[in-house]
């Protein structure tokens, strides 16, 4: 039996983009009915335990540095439909990533920025490394935004980078090589 789209998303505690995507990716049936879409519950709940897991659930932390990275491109002159801002906007609004696309073209845009930061803070840039928790992220944040906004916005960078990664590089380029040469080094260095 199909139930509307909105209800299905609550009982399978599911964000209603993703099931809109399995339907725009036709691997769900539904049904059009009124303008609001249709869904087997039980169709939807098989496709999800049986598709491999290739996508990333943002935390609280991350979806925080979207919103803010976003809320700093309307400062800029950056035009809002770069891809970059589509795919920032798309991820944020489901509340995850998709595939390895997305995963690219964030990993691809928060890499450029921290090779910046890098070479601007150098020792502040591997004090990051130490951020362990959530707390430790806002507490540095919050010195950074009352002193120095653009480490602030680096410091966002540079944790989104690191959840995406998650801690361990794997999409290579030739800026994530450098990044992942530079932890090296620091920690080296600090052992």
């Amino acid at each position: 039996m199909k139930i509307l789209l909105k209800k299905a998303a609550i009982e399978l505690g599911v964000p209603k983009g993703k099931i809109k995507d399995m339907i725009k990716n036709k691997e769900i049936s539904f049904e059009l009915l009124n303008g609001a879409y249709y869904v087997d519950v039980d169709e939807v709940r098989k496709f999800l335990n049986t598709k491999p897991s290739n996508f990333m659930t943002l935390d609280k932390v991350m979806s925080f540095i979207l919103k803010e990275t976003l809320e700093d491109f309307k400062y800029t002159n950056v035009n809002q439909r770069h891809q970059n801002i589509r795919v920032m906007k798309k991820v944020l609004k489901n509340g995850y990533i998709t595939d390895l696309k997305e995963l690219k073209y964030l990993i691809g845009y928060f890499s450029n920025i921290l090779l910046n930061a890098y070479k601007a803070y150098p020792n502040e840039f591997v004090k990051w490394f130490n951020i362990q928790t959530a707390s430790d992220f806002y507490l540095l944040r919050n010195h950074y935004f009352n002193t120095n906004r653009n480490l602030s916005a680096y410091l966002e960078h540079f944790v989104m980078f690191d959840k995406l990664t998650n801690g361990k590089i794997k999409i290579i380029d030739e800026t994530t090589v450098k990044l992942q040469i530079i932890k090296n080094y620091h920690f080296k260095q600090s052992a």
